[in-house]
């Protein structure tokens, strides 16, 4: 088979934001898993910074209350994480079928979830697996870290860990949703999908991951009132990058199949 040449970066993004503009409900979904995250964000940077804040008091002046608070805030991220991702989890792979509907010129959500309904059960076990994938390289990644205390160097080794996995599972929602294959046989064609267009892929996955890193950046100082209307702002901005990025995203893997 003859090496796929490398997609059309400009005209695929011009042909997204196009049937963005035609149909503005492809907006919807990517902007309320934005705010669930916007939220998510903020409320892991002051658990954070109780977290510091403890260590500073003296042991012997620490009061129940300190913990309380602590621990509550804590029960309150892991249970917005675990809802946050699965929230993100049905919407990602709802898109795949939306924007094929898109593409035919009408989208209706009732047809749209018909469809979509027999792919859940898929869905969910991929998104479980690939978060314990994840979860995984995650430990050994913090393990290795703890062993050498690289310090600053830390924090710009998770981003680069993060993004690779992203680049190498960049298909994984229209792959998952789109075709009728086992889970396994779905990994690996994830996988190949991105190696095989990968100075496109490259490009399309720099754009929002470096949104989500200013986001994350900006949560950090988001005490400060006029940070926090700046990050509020760029939290509905990524949720607009982020739902070009999903219709590129899609517009993409579509190309590659034609490729075939």
């Amino acid at each position: 088979m003859a090496k796929p040449k490398i997609l059309d970066s400009f005209s695929t993004l011009k042909q997204a934001i196009f049937l963005l503009i035609k149909h503005p409900v492809l907006f919807l979904p990517k902007l309320l898993v934005a705010i669930i995250y916007g939220v998510s964000t903020l409320l892991s940077f002051s658990l954070l910074l109780q977290m510091v804040q403890l260590t500073y008091i003296p042991s012997d002046q620490i009061v129940f209350g300190d913990f309380q608070s602590f621990f509550v805030s804590a029960l309150l991220l892991l249970a917005l994480t675990v809802i946050s991702f699965f929230i993100d989890l049905f919407f990602s792979g709802f898109y795949p079928i939306l924007i094929n509907h898109a593409l035919k010129g009408k989208i209706s959500f009732s047809k749209c979830f018909g469809e979509f309904k027999p792919k859940i059960i898929k869905l969910l076990i991929s998104g479980i697996l690939f978060w314990l994938l994840i979860t995984v390289i995650s430990i050994i990644e913090s393990l290795v870290l703890l062993n050498f205390a690289f310090n600053e160097l830390s924090l710009i080794l998770s981003f680069i860990i993060t993004f690779i996995i992203l680049f190498f599972f960049y298909f994984f929602y229209p792959v998952i949703v789109l075709k009728q294959k086992g889970i396994w046989k779905t990994f690996k064609e994830t996988f190949s999908a991105s190696l095989s267009n990968k100075k496109t892929v490259l490009i399309y996955s720099i754009i929002p991951f470096s949104v989500s890193i200013i986001k994350f950046v900006l949560a950090y100082f988001s005490t400060d009132s006029s940070v926090l209307i700046i990050f509020w702002a760029l939290v509905i901005l990524t949720g607009l990058v982020y739902a070009v990025h999903v219709v590129v995203n899609q517009l993409l893997f579509l190309k590659t199949q034609k490729k075939k």
